[in-house]
């Protein structure tokens, strides 16, 4: 820039690049005079290629002196490449603005270990209020295994997607960690949208987590302009989303909705949503479509658990999904639920149906130890605007409830029918060991407002109150 810091005067490569064995050097510093202004230049910001141990503190990269206007870089604000390993960005207190960059805020290519992004603003400005977005992600991660861990960020207001994990297609990119993170929110709560995804896993990315078991990891993951969480293909397995406040402000009470869904699994097998302890429970309300969606084939293996859909982080109230709290669509052989309290979902307050299990290739499914309709004591009803369950258009052979009691579900307190089975094609379903139309211990009424259990339109060969063998 020129000396006002107003006017572009960019270099036409690159800011600062630190080359290999540059590292360890320090850009800016914990005072604001430290401070340098990156911005303007023809391509990255700041690129470090094959270099450890650097610390990059209190700049703003892309924007103007005010941090508050973008005189973006012509590439990514901050890159890394080659082997760099163990790189801070930011730090307590002394974050960096990385916004109004032509590509990412941040790109992580490397293949190195360790590298921290911590406690910057990707996509506001210096006021952490107004939009500076980067051109397209706010931090993108390809190729590292055990390379990024993304902490306590505020990653909002970028053009597509707020953090993007992408496996390259070939599985490298592995056991990442996005944690304690504002994604598509201020401070606030207030809604600054990531234009597309809040995440996106995809194209063979593995064994990452989004959120974790302390209280500091979790994620408020809400107002985006598509969906919350998406994790996509066949071969991105084993990724984990566990404590996060997905669709919702950061009191878990009140909503503040991603366009779509909250998580959607297209096709991606293996994957966890949640877990069997209170500290891996996500809260997944208050968004624009379906609470978590699962959808293909290849959607299988996927573990629901633990979690709170369509209520707030109390699970005493509605914090509705505009439709359905689960939705498997051609999915098979998911489990929602599990076969202990702890395992619990409690799948309440959604503006349609409970769990919706639609399609031909919804096989196989089991849906157990739920409380479906009700608070999370079990014993008042927090309705889903339609059925509790509804089983439609050909999906066969799932499991509602199980063998022992413990396996049942809690489906009462719904608008329409408890369970609700319908059209040719929708055969060897169970429902077993269910309590419905009562409270959690059986002793008292919670009605849903239409039939405990529904089976018509050429539906044939279900089970219910009996076991299939």
């Amino acid at each position: 820039l020129d000396a006002t810091g107003l006017v572009d005067r960019g270099n036409s490569g690159r800011g600062i690049d630190l080359q290999i064995g540059s590292g360890p050097t320090t850009v800016g510093g914990t005072d604001a005079a430290d401070r340098n202004v990156i911005s303007g230049n023809g391509s990255n910001g700041i690129i470090i290629w094959g270099s450890d141990n650097n610390v990059i503190i209190n700049n703003f990269i892309g924007t103007d002196v005010t941090g508050n206007a973008a005189l973006g870089n012509g590439a990514d604000g901050v890159a890394l490449g080659g082997t760099s390993a163990s790189n801070l960005i930011g730090n307590v207190g002394d974050g960096n603005i990385i916004s109004g960059n032509a590509n990412d805020g941040v790109e992580n290519d490397a293949t190195g270990i360790n590298n921290l992004v911590y406690y910057n603003v990707i996509g506001l400005g210096f006021d952490v209020v107004t939009p500076v977005p980067n051109g397209r992600h706010g931090v993108v991660i390809y190729d590292g295994a055990n390379n990024t861990w993304v902490y306590q960020n505020l990653i909002a207001g970028n053009t597509t997607s707020g953090v993007v994990i992408d496996g390259n297609g070939n599985a490298a990119t592995t056991a990442n960690t996005i944690a304690g993170n504002y994604i598509g929110t201020d401070l606030s709560s207030n809604p600054k949208p990531n234009g597309s995804h809040g995440v996106h896993i995809f194209d063979g990315a593995t064994l990452n987590a989004v959120g974790g078991t302390p209280a500091a990891y979790r994620n408020v993951i809400s107002g985006n302009g598509v969906d919350g969480i998406r994790i996509e293909g066949a071969a991105t397995s084993g990724n984990r989303v566990e404590n996060n406040y997905i669709g919702t402000n950061i009191a878990g009470d009140a909503a503040v909705a991603s366009g779509n869904n909250g998580v959607f699994i297209v096709g991606a097998p293996n994957n966890t949503i949640g877990g069997a302890t209170v500290n891996h429970r996500n809260v997944i309300s208050g968004n624009g479509n379906n609470g978590i969606l699962l959808d293909a084939a290849t959607a299988t293996g996927n573990t629901i658990q633990g979690n709170y859909v369509g209520l707030n982080a109390a699970g005493d109230t509605a914090v509705p999904n505009v439709d359905e709290g689960v939705d498997l669509s051609d999915a098979p052989g998911n489990t929602v639920g599990g076969t202990s309290a702890a395992e619990r979902n409690v799948i309440s307050g959604n503006g349609d149906i409970g769990v919706l299990l639609i399609g031909a290739g919804t096989t196989g499914n089991t849906v157990s130890a739920n409380y479906i309709g009700v608070n999370a004591a079990g014993d008042a009803p927090v309705a889903n605007g339609r059925s509790g369950v509804y089983i439609e258009q050909g999906a066969s052979s799932n499991t509602i409830g199980g063998a022992t009691a413990g396996h049942g579900n809690v489906i009462s307190g719904n608008v329409e029918d408890g369970i609700y089975v319908t059209s040719v094609g929708t055969t060897a379903n169970s429902v077993t060991n269910n309590y419905i139309g009562t409270n959690a211990a059986g002793d008292g009424t919670v009605p849903n407002g239409d039939r405990g259990v529904q089976v018509e339109s050429g539906a044939s060969g279900n089970f219910v109150g009996c076991l299939l063998y």
